[in-house]
């Protein structure tokens, strides 16, 4: 078995998926190839990861490589982190925002920058994709790269691969429903969430105790709204909850992206990707000790662990035929939420089962949070259908249509220069 990791440079993403191949799921005689412009780093995460197995007793054949075509060939699952210049081009993005006067309009995967970071990220997924159609048209596409709605529209309208997103924002946790166990003063282990709509945008469905039933969600509420009065998080949460009836399941930092700009909020004005480079360097000096055998990884807080998504797990409960339970998969809807429209990218439950990733069906939304998960439905449909066909005149009338755009007229005059400012990038 064959298994390549496309932008395996990341210190936060690869470790974890090396993590779950090898030390949990013990995969034994299966071929990694670890690809990333970035040479030094990933020859330095093969050498640990070489490491990692021979203290697991694990037999596996690992590879560092730039060459995409030649890693991708004959394999059997290809797992993608890939941004291209993530913080810089955000900055970009972000400087012109506040030029027109609009920094609020600049997130991450929502509202301006999300049609802008759409658009670069499509391009890029659509160039792996006509990859593995020739080199590996079998292969399973893992992918975590943002902004994950709109990719995977793009992947799933314009491409045969077999695609599924992966992002646990909503647990607001690394293992689970982190946020609403807080409030409820219990650990994760101990409730069943249901959560499910758009990535970054989806509400909660139902909490119940993991071993009685019991319906958690009144008590949830009246914690809800008691703590409201003191967080601010939880008080933007209990007014969306008076608004929509419902109860964003992400951060509110992430949810906020999909939402008309609101003066209680405080939108990111930063870069939302994992560290400075002075932390980079910082880490791959660490690496270069890790791979030498001076510093052992088991002893170094960041790297095992640190990622919240789990696509090698996934890997291993196919191979070996176990079962998985997933709180989220991004997919084409299929009858999962039946209120949102056929083939559009949506996210809901999932288990992997008999070798099988199956998604939870008939899973029904709060019936006002309808209406806001079919807006970013359309808008993710019009980003990837603009940027597969080079038709950038389509962010207009996105912009428009998406109910996260409030100030529309600036909005345009920075699509506009947003697009010149990518161009490097969106006429290849």
């Amino acid at each position: 078995m064959k298994i390549v990791i496309i932008g395996a440079g990341s210190y936060v993403f690869t470790p974890t998926v090396i993590e779950d191949l090898i030390i949990t799921s013990k995969l034994q005689d299966c071929e990694i190839v670890l690809v990333d412009l970035n040479m030094e780093v990933v020859d330095l995460l093969a050498k640990i990861t070489r490491r990692i197995a021979e203290d697991n007793g694990i037999r596996v054949k690992v590879t560092a490589s730039t060459d995409r075509k030649n890693a991708l060939y004959g394999a059997d699952y290809v797992i993608n982190t890939a941004a291209i210049q993530g913080a810089k081009r955000w900055l970009m993005d972000y400087e012109i925002c506040l030029d027109e006067g609009i920094p609020h309009e600049c997130r991450e995967a929502g509202a301006l920058s999300g049609i802008s970071y759409g658009f670069r990220t499509i391009k890029l997924m659509m160039d792996i994709c006509r990859d593995i159609e020739n080199l590996c048209p079998k292969a399973k596409l893992m992918s975590v790269s943002n902004p994950l709605t709109k990719v995977h529209e793009a992947i799933h309208r314009y491409t045969n691969v077999d695609a599924y997103g992966f992002c646990n924002v909503a647990q607001g946790g690394a293992h689970g429903y982190d946020l609403v166990a807080n409030i409820l003063g219990r650990s994760y282990k101990e409730i069943y969430v249901v959560s499910a709509g758009v990535n970054h945008f989806s509400w909660i469905v139902s909490i119940k105790d993991k071993v009685t039933g019991a319906d958690l969600f009144p008590e949830y509420l009246n914690k809800l709204y008691e703590s409201s009065k003191h967080n601010k998080d939880h008080e933007i949460v209990w007014q969306w909850y008076e608004e929509y009836g419902a109860i964003a399941a992400p951060p509110v930092d992430h949810a906020c992206e999909f939402l008309p700009y609101q003066s209680n909020i405080k939108y990111i004005d930063t870069p939302p990707f994992h560290g400075s480079e002075s932390e980079r360097l910082q880490r791959i000096e660490e690496m270069k000790q890790m791979a030498s055998g001076e510093l052992d990884y088991r002893n170094v807080d960041y790297f095992l662990g640190a990622s919240w998504e789990h696509p090698g797990l996934v890997i291993g409960a196919i191979k070996k035929q176990t079962f998985l339970h997933l709180n989220a998969l991004n997919v084409p809807n299929v009858g999962y939420l039946p209120q949102l429209p056929e083939g559009a990218i949506i996210e809901v439950p999932a288990e992997v089962k008999d070798s099988k990733i199956q998604p939870y069906k008939d899973i029904y939304l709060p019936e006002k949070t309808v209406d806001i998960c079919m807006n970013q439905c359309i808008v993710s449909g019009m980003v990837a259908q603009a940027a597969v066909e080079n038709n950038y005149e389509l962010a207009k009338n996105i912009i428009d249509i998406d109910i996260s755009i409030t100030h529309k007229t600036a909005a345009k005059n920075a699509i506009k220069r947003m697009i010149a400012a990518h161009s490097d990038i969106l006429t290849k």
